[in-house]
């Protein structure tokens, strides 16, 4: 029985702050739990050689050992893509320079292309030839010992997502498990394609917004409620402008500080709490919640 594009489905990992997905890179297929990221482009993991790499619970990719393996040359059309990330190297090879963050955390190495295999809902594999990937050199910053890979699931034209769009029309969907869970098996799914589309009784959706750069995810935040308050967001957003990224490779949620500082104070008033000075009423209303008896 022949897999079909829109059958793609991966488990979803939590992590220490983040959260993994299943796939694999080149001939014979050697699996990688990489990051999934909705905030980046590009999928990347760590090849050999490859200078301040982990090789803790999963081998370095060895690209001598894929038979369908390719380094992409400078005139590559994903190579272009890149544009002041990627760089022309020695025998016209396409390097990239990736940096999340601040720029402390970092990823560099060649541009190349394998066959990109990942699992269905059918239980067969799914394989895609020609997938371009950073085969990472060397890395840094907050990386660990898990962190081998990254996929990216971001609007750019490098992501997983635009390059199998032929294939499943640029949809996909995902749950998250809890990251406070404590049952190490627990897993949820991220489906790709007609599968990857949530409908039904109780669905709420909104649209995402494009924006720049063109691999982040927008959405437009109108204000948050505490109880029975609404706060709401008087920050930047004419119009259909997004101004809310979502980035399911970040851990925190960020709110700009003179919204924060309303959301603090409506929290507060909800709580009935006098927080100490330096510390905000989010890390009060959590020593509250960790100390109260059950």
């Amino acid at each position: 029985m022949r897999v079909s594009p829109n059958d793609i489905q991966s488990d979803v990992i939590p992590g220490s702050g983040e959260y993994f997905m299943n796939i694999s890179l080149g001939t014979p297929p050697v699996p990688m739990l990489g990051i999934a990221d909705t905030g980046s482009d590009l999928i990347w993991r760590q090849c050999r050689p490859c200078d301040n790499c982990y090789e803790k619970d999963e081998p370095l990719f060895d690209p001598e050992a894929s038979e369908t393996y390719k380094t992409l040359a400078c005139d590559n059309e994903f190579c272009r893509n890149l544009e002041q990330k990627g760089s022309c190297g020695n025998e016209n090879t396409c390097n990239y320079n990736y940096a999340y963050g601040t720029g402390e955390t970092f990823t560099m190495g060649y541009l190349s292309s394998d066959t990109l295999t990942i699992g269905s809902g059918r239980g067969e594999p799914v394989s895609f030839p020609g997938i371009a990937f950073g085969c990472a050199h060397r890395t840094g910053g907050k990386f660990g010992e898990k962190h081998v890979g990254l996929i990216g699931l971001g609007g750019g034209p490098l992501s997983l997502v635009k390059q199998l769009d032929s294939q499943v029309g640029g949809q996909f969907s995902y749950c998250l498990v809890p990251l406070s869970t404590t049952d190490s098996t627990a897993s949820s799914k991220i489906n790709f394609g007609r599968n990857g589309v949530v409908s039904g009784s109780g669905t709420v959706s909104m649209p995402l917004i494009k924006g720049r750069p063109d691999a982040l995810y927008y959405l437009k935040l109108e204000g948050m409620s505490v109880g029975s308050t609404r706060v709401e967001f008087r920050g930047v957003s004419v119009g259909e402008e997004g101004n809310i990224v979502i980035d399911s490779g970040t851990t925190l949620t960020y709110l700009p500080p003179g919204f924060y500082s309303e959301v603090e104070s409506a929290l507060a008033t909800a709580r009935r709490l006098q927080t100490q000075p330096g510390l905000s009423v989010f890390v009060t209303v959590a020593e509250a919640i960790y100390k109260s008896p059950p």
